[in-house]
């Protein structure tokens, strides 16, 4: 059987691997990091879709009214 230091020490050294306070902070800065990252390029993207869709829009208009012409 194993003395009271041995199973004492493989206690403490099965902890090393959890993390701290510190590491739970630093995840916790990370996060909110990505939270930001995450809704300025959403923003960017509606930008970008609504650019698209009025572009879109221009072209189309432009067509029909090129084609009601054409054929008028």
């Amino acid at each position: 059987m194993a003395t009271a230091e041995e199973r004492l020490s493989r206690l403490e050294g099965a902890y090393d691997h959890l993390a701290t306070k510190a590491d739970i902070a630093n995840v916790e800065t990370q996060i909110s990091g990505l939270r930001a990252e995450m809704h300025r390029i959403n923003a960017a993207n509606i930008k970008w879709g609504a650019s698209f869709m009025a572009g879109a829009l221009v072209v189309g208009l432009g067509a029909v009214t090129a084609i009601v012409r054409f054929l008028g």
